[in-house]
């Protein structure tokens, strides 16, 4: 039986998908991962283990995107988490578990609170930064749910 996607990633109530991949309806761009919401301060976990390559301790507002990419060396994947903030605890380099608590819920790259979210994508091979999304026109990322799927996750 497989799990929702947003329950996983938030535990407790879960959260809410917000935009789906490829999504966009009013941003011009293709949308490269998926977003959910729950609620600024929420534990946001791993929804697949692996080796973190990169981390980017943004701020809140516009500019500040933060950015958590973990590499699963037995699925060639990463997944990556932006505009959460990342846990003072985390560090590259380190091995992280599904389901482990690696931010907490923010608006860190976006313009306001009320706009806080997780955006989850998943990439091919072992990628540190998200597939550019707003103003391009192209997928880089094929579409995640045969992916999330085998993960045990509903995109839900």
């Amino acid at each position: 039986m497989r799990a929702n996607m947003s329950y996983a990633l938030y535990q407790a109530r879960g959260g809410r998908i917000t935009c789906g991949f490829d999504g966009y309806t009013t941003t011009r761009g293709r949308h490269e991962g998926i977003d959910i919401a729950r609620g600024v301060g929420s534990d946001v976990h791993a929804l697949v283990g692996g080796k973190i390559i990169y981390i980017a301790r943004g701020h809140t507002g516009r500019s500040g995107l933060s950015t958590i990419s973990i590499y699963n060396a037995s699925l060639r994947k990463t997944v990556i988490y932006l505009h959460s903030a990342p846990r003072s605890s985390l560090r590259v380099g380190q091995m992280v578990g599904r389901g482990q608590v690696i931010a907490d819920e923010s608006w860190n790259g976006v313009s306001s609170r009320s706009t806080a979210h997780t955006h989850v994508e998943m990439r091919l091979g072992s990628r540190t930064h998200a597939a550019k999304s707003v103003g391009d026109p192209h997928l880089d990322n094929p579409n995640p749910g045969r992916f999330w799927n085998s993960q045990g996750y509903n995109v839900r």
